[in-house]
This record gives C-alpha cells, structure tokens and sequence, in this order.
C-alpha cells in the first residue's frame, strides 16, 4: 500500500476514550479503523479521493474527531440508535463515510451518505475500513502527492474536482440574512457577473464580532491587521463566498478559498486564533503569515502581518507542510498586494 498522510489532527487517543463511546453507541468498531483513529484522530489523509460502485470520485476530507468539541463521534448516538449508520468520516461538502451497522455488531461495511440526495441515500464504498484506505492511496493523486521534488504545482483540476456549489455544509451554521450586516467592500469582479451571483453574496457567515474582539487577538499576538481585512471582519467574520476562485500572480495555482476563517468561533473549531495557534505558534509557518482561509484541499491563504511584505496575499500549499521545517518557502505562492485586491478579484469557475 502507498503512503498515506495523515494532517492536521487533534492528536493521539487513549484506547479508553475510543471505548467509551463504542459503550455510548452499543458497538465494537473495527480494529483497523480503531488503530488508525488512535494515531491520526480528526485527521485530513493525502491522497484524498476515493470511488464508489459507480465509480464515481469522490473526496475523504477528515475523521471526525472523537475529542472536537463542535462535532464527534460521540454525538451520533441517537441518530445511530434509530437508524444504525454511523458517519466516521467527512467529504467537504456536508457528507458523510458511514459504517453500516444494520446487518451486523461489529463488521460493518463501509457506505457514503450524500446529504444533497437526501436521509435515505447510501452509496456502498467498500467492505472494510482498510479496503477504504487502499482506494486512497491508489487514487490517481498519489504520484503528485509523493513527489516531493517536482516545483511546479497546477491545483485548478484539484480545485475543480472538490469545490462544490452546495450552499451548506450542515456542520457549519448558516447565516441569517442581514445579521452580520452589509459587505463594507465593493466587489469588483473583473470576470463579469459571474451567472447573476449578487456581487456580494456569501452562502455561509458567522456570528458577528466587534471591534473590541478584533483589538483584543490583535493585542494577544503583537500586530495589527490591515484595516480593509478589519472592515470585511466587522461585516462579515468570515465565512463562504459564492465567489471564491482565485489564481496565484504566476498563473501556475488555480484554486478557491472555501472558507474565509472566522475570528473566534464556529467553523469546528477552524478560526484564525486556532490557526495562528497551529501554523505560526506552532512553526509550521512563517511566523509573518496568518492563515485567513483554506481551499478545497485544506491548504492555506495567508496574509503578511508585518515585516516589508505587510498586506499581502499568499497561497501555502499544505501538500508539502513537513513536520520538523514547516511549510516550503517555494510552496507559499504570491496572490495579491492587498486584501481588498484579493477579495475583489475571486471570480466563479466556468
């Protein structure tokens, strides 16, 4: 079996708390699945594409985590009592990879819930959770995730085959109209009305935050965020865009910005005070650079904080993020000179 990696995850389980909810729920889970989930919990496996009967592609995005506070296994249990499927995975766009319990106590297959087909859509992947595993790593992404050495990266088909123009993903709250207020920035789209889109539309925001909030992460880690990012914070705090495809300065990056990070909350856990945590905290990238969003892949856009490149948009391909040096300096690829620049230059694919 090729590599997988495994990235972003919330960190070793004890074998006590996997058994604590196998007792919630009244199940045995496999002992592969078990002994993956103990290494990787909450973790995003590259290569990510998988495909069922139909043959069809479709995308592993992350284990649920059993320790999230937002969304884990443990929270299936009334659903699992009634119905006996039991979500273990996640695809970016509100689905789920399901164990099948309606046939068996502790062998259950492996079968896909699309939540756009509606509660009683299942598609059957596979038979076991390593059979699940092989698929991954045998997917057609595999030599360009392995090949480390290769400089040139063309992310438009990989953005293409994930991005998704489903309005929600139900992990993630919706907005209500207007409660976060007006856009304050214009929308300036050079690619033209993009199908009718309203030039400011957003499927998914968060609550909304004040100034005070702003000054205070602002305070805890020693810079100041350009005001125009401040401005579309105050109206919006993050969220997803109707709009969201964008290229790198050198054209040789196509891809989208699913998710603008929120400040604080929401979005699992996903916000800009866990990901200065993870990313510049951490060392995992440089310490000028906070991630202010990721795409279809998880991998990062950036704004420069400080130092002569204060302002600027960076795309940080997580593909290549090595654990003891970080991120590659030739993998963060430069966007725009503004986050205004930015914002009002992402277009809607064709």
């Amino acid at each position: 079996m090729a590599k997988i990696k495994w990235r972003m995850t919330d960190g070793p389980l004890e074998a006590s708390v996997i058994e604590a909810v196998e007792k919630r729920l009244g199940v045995i889970f496999p002992e592969d699945y078990k002994a993956c989930v103990r290494l990787h919990n909450g973790g995003y496996p590259r290569p990510d594409s998988f495909g069922g009967e139909d043959g069809d592609s479709m995308v592993f995005n992350n284990l649920i985590s059993f320790t999230s506070s937002y969304l884990n296994m443990g929270m299936f249990v009334e659903e699992f009592k009634e119905d006996r499927i039991l979500p273990f995975a996640r695809d970016p766009f509100g689905g789920h990879i399901c164990f099948d319990y309606r046939h068996t106590e502790q062998n259950p297959t492996v079968v896909f819930w699309d939540h756009e087909e509606g509660e009683d859509f299942l598609e059957p992947v596979c038979e076991t959770f390593t059979a699940l595993l092989e698929q991954l790593s045998s997917s057609e992404d595999t030599a360009d995730f392995e090949d480390d050495d290769e400089e040139s990266f063309e992310a438009a088909d990989a953005g293409e085959a994930v991005e998704s123009e489903s309005p929600q993903d139900p992990a993630v709250p919706m907005n209500n109209a207007g409660s976060c207020g007006e856009a304050i920035i214009v929308q300036v789209d050079q690619h033209g009305s993009s199908g009718g889109i309203p030039d400011d539309s957003f499927e998914i925001t968060f609550d909304s935050i004040s100034a005070e909030e702003i000054e205070g992460f602002e305070t805890r880690h020693g810079f100041t965020l350009l005001e125009d990012y401040k401005a579309f914070l105050l109206a919006r705090n993050g969220g997803k865009k109707a709009l969201r495809r964008f290229e790198t300065k050198d054209k040789k990056i196509t891809t989208s910005i699913m998710m603008f990070l929120p400040l604080l909350n929401g979005n699992e856990g996903k916000n800009l005070e866990e990901y200065y945590r993870k990313f510049i905290a951490g060392r995992l990238a440089p310490d000028h650079l906070l991630p202010i969003g990721t795409d279809p892949r998880n991998s990062l856009i950036c704004m420069a904080v400080h130092g002569p490149e204060r302002g600027q948009i960076f795309f940080g391909d997580l593909e290549y993020l090595e654990e003891e040096r970080g991120l590659r300096p030739s993998r963060i690829t430069p966007v725009a000179d503004s986050f205004k620049e930015f914002y009002n230059s992402l277009f809607k694919s064709e």
